[in-house]
């Protein structure tokens, strides 16, 4: 715990070096700098305006104003409920400790003795280093986790209490949002130390760097606070006395533009960072910034209006000059730029029209289409695309973007199933704004989309050409290589639709009709054609998303890896409870590849559990006829607020259908045997009354929504994904847009 708190307090004082000053200050951290006129006392003299730091993630959102009112009423809460939370917490109490005390053991002695000591009698480092491990304590009361073992009395007795708690909810006002911050431990501050094999160094107290007088500040404290940082932050910001921090600011925002600092090394403007380019322009930019009032938007629109940035990357004498400046230190023409990592990613999204330009708010995964400023940014599981493309690291301070060319990078864009999804979306966009103009008038909006420019007549020609060509090779190569439309189903019979395993866009989505709840029945027609690797599903249909904190169930068979026997016909139950509420049935009738079958299973539902009965029809003709399997279940599946789902689950490409499949029929009971498809005669009434739903899929090339055929049976909206390909015209489209955002003018500027 001391060690991380060690850790903590340098990277503050090495960052703000970095960041402020443009000083390697972590050189002088065990010895004075080799190099430079920073000692090992300026080290700590600067680390201790930082030693009294106090991590809170307790900090309300909320004005003085709002937070008077807040506590008027909340004490007006607190007064009605007192007893009532007495009571409570003399329950709780007892358990808390418990698991406190569970928690507390787990630390080395003296972190123990800190926690074990009443709040007001430890010192300032005390504290500091307890509310780091007590955090430990709090995540063991998470979730009720200190209350399992509670006894029953207790628990009863605890319930009845919070219900009458609850009563008074419209007493008590509504919580801010509290966000993460810093402040002081308190008013007097933990004594820095110099470093010392011979026990206690000698105490360093505040003070700046020598190197600029070496000033002690008078930091003035105040409720709570001992002003250290406050007193630091005026000296970085005060040009008489720290000449450091505008020019240094100053070299980063022309950096942001150029690509390249007038210091090319923004963190160190030491001996060990490479010289000015030009010292004289970056003294003139400090003082304007600081003239400006330290506005940064003043200075972005003085840089960019100059003649300097205004240039482009062609210049008409390039081959002298850099034969002069190979580098192009002295800015004698545009530097061509790649977009950073979250440029391109919005860049793709505004292409593809998706991109939600709603500021503020939370953070989102970043398969959101938000600008990627709101995207979260978890150390150990970064997004692909930006990682690709360079994502510096969120834990240190990183001086300048590397920007590099790799074959992963030319990967990711050609085959990367984010930029692919972009690709289509783009295509969708430039259909709809288009219309039915001609490929000419679409090829030409793609390039001004993508591009913000008018096409050229050779362009919009070679484009237009390549829709045609790409359309034409498509059709060709889809005729050689799918499947044809097969006949599977034992009654009426229809044109079952091809689900591509790769291709997850295929589950077919149907949804928000009344879909039953309690018993059931899911019927169908299919052919498989091949088993996942692993143990994930090949779904046939679903009102599930595979989340087992969600209600619902699915219908699907095993795959190679699956602890029920590859090629199992079973039903998933979940009542939306987690591991505790799900099952699998699994029937235990295995399904041949490449064989057509009527597939049926019927759900009983009874208390808590169920009867699932599975019925599986050989249509080929070469079985002994129809298999039946019934299985008792302790679960049954909850009603679920998902829409009803065809080759899939949620649209989730992990457990796509792979194959033809067809004649789905969703009834709302349990039907019994001579009640299914699967054992009527091929001709006749359909039997087993009303469903739900009843879809066929009867176009030749596949079906662009579902049929209902079936009598008065409610047709279930098609929604979502469609079980088809894309049209030529279409998947030509998406291509090109593909291409468009894989183009350098695109990625780069110059």
């Amino acid at each position: 715990m001391r060690t991380q708190w060690e850790e903590i307090l340098n990277d503050l004082t090495d960052t703000a070096g970095d960041v402020f000053l443009g000083v390697g200050m972590g050189c002088a951290r065990c010895h004075d700098h080799k190099f430079d006129p920073v000692s090992q006392k300026d080290y700590f003299a600067l680390r201790a305006f930082f030693a009294p730091i106090q991590w809170r993630d307790d900090l309300p959102v909320a004005t003085p104003e709002q937070l008077a009112d807040y506590r008027e009423k909340r004490a007006a809460w607190e007064a009605a409920t007192a007893e009532i939370r007495a009571e409570l917490d003399a329950i709780e109490q007892p358990y808390l400790d418990k698991a406190a005390r569970g928690t507390i053991i787990k630390f080395p002695d003296d972190i123990q003795a800190i926690l074990n000591k009443p709040e007001a009698e430890r010192d300032p480092l005390e504290k500091q280093l307890g509310a780091i491990a007590y955090r430990q304590v709090l995540w063991e009361w998470e979730d009720g986790k200190a209350f399992k073992s509670m006894k029953d009395e207790d628990k009863k007795r605890r319930e009845e209490l919070r219900a009458k708690l609850a009563e008074f909810d419209k007493l008590k006002p509504q919580e801010f949002p509290e966000s993460f911050g810093a402040t002081d431990v308190g008013t007097q501050a933990p004594p820095m130390q110099l470093p010392s094999k011979t026990g206690e160094g000698e105490v360093v107290e505040v003070a700046f760097l020598s190197a600029l007088g070496g000033e002690t500040p008078a930091a003035e404290a105040g409720a709570g606070t001992t002003g250290r940082r406050t007193a630091l932050a005026q000296w970085i910001t005060d040009p008489g006395r720290n000449p450091l921090g505008a020019r240094v600011m100053a070299n980063r925002i022309w950096g942001y533009h150029f690509g390249r600092g007038i210091v090319p090394t923004p963190n160190d403007f030491g001996t060990l960072g490479e010289a000015a380019s030009h010292p004289e322009l970056l003294d003139w930019l400090a003082q304007r910034f600081v003239a400006g009032g330290w506005r940064i938007k003043a200075m972005h629109r003085l840089i960019m209006t100059s003649a300097a940035y205004r240039q482009g990357a062609p210049h008409p004498a390039a081959d002298a000059a850099l034969q002069k400046d190979p580098d192009n230190r002295l800015v004698w023409r545009a530097r061509a730029r790649r977009l950073d990592a979250e440029q391109i990613r919005d860049a793709m999204l505004a292409a593809s029209g998706e991109l939600s330009l709603t500021p503020g708010g939370p953070s989102v995964d970043a398969d959101k289409p938000r600008r990627s400023i709101y995207t979260k940014q978890i150390r150990n599981r970064r997004d692909p695309l930006l990682e690709g493309f360079d994502l510096p690291a969120a834990f240190t301070s990183t001086a300048g973007r590397r920007v590099t060319t790799t074959p992963s990078q030319a990967l990711l864009l050609a085959n990367g199933d984010w930029v692919l999804a972009r690709a289509k979306a783009m295509a969708r966009r430039l259909k709809s704004e288009c219309g039915d103009q001609d490929l000419g008038a679409l090829a030409a909006h793609g390039i001004k989309v993508a591009f913000g420019r008018e096409a050229a007549s050779d362009e919009r020609a070679a484009a237009e050409a390549f829709l045609a060509g790409q359309a034409e090779a498509i059709r060709q190569r889809r005729a050689a290589e799918e499947p044809p439309p097969r006949t599977l189903a034992r009654w009426g019979g229809s044109q079952a639709p091809y689900f591509q395993s790769d291709k997850p866009e295929f589950a077919a989505l149907a949804g928000s009709a009344d879909l039953p709840a309690g018993d059931f029945t899911i019927e169908a027609s299919f052919e498989l054609s091949s088993l996942f690797e692993n143990a994930n599903v090949r779904t046939i249909a679903a009102q599930w998303d595979n989340d087992k904190n969600k209600p619902g169930w699915a219908l699907g068979v095993t795959s190679k890896k699956s602890r029920y026997t590859p090629r199992n016909l079973i039903l998933q139950f979940s009542t939306g409870k987690g591991d505790a509420g799900y099952e699998v049935v699994a029937s235990g009738l295995i399904v041949e590849l490449d064989t057509p079958y009527a597939v049926a299973a019927s759900v009983d539902v009874e208390g808590e559990g169920a009867t699932a009965s599975f019925y599986l029809l050989d249509l080929s003709g070469t079985s002994e006829g129809l298999q039946t399997a019934a299985v008792k279940t302790k679960v049954a599946p909850g009603k679920s607020a998902l829409p009803f789902m065809v080759g899939g689950r949620g649209g989730a490409g992990d457990h796509q259908w792979h194959g033809f499949l067809d004649d789905v029929r969703l009834t709302p009971r349990a039907l019994a045997q001579d009640e299914l498809l699967c054992t009527a005669p091929e001709e006749g009434t359909l039997p087993g009354g009303t469903p739900t739903g009843f879809w066929r899929f009867e176009e030749p090339e596949g079906a662009n929504e579902f049929a209902a055929t079936a009598g008065s049976a409610p047709p279930l909206a098609p929604s979502g994904r469609k079980p088809t390909h894309a049209t030529p015209e279409q998947a030509a489209l998406e291509d090109f847009c593909h291409a468009l955002l894989n183009a350098s003018e695109f990625l780069y500027v110059d």
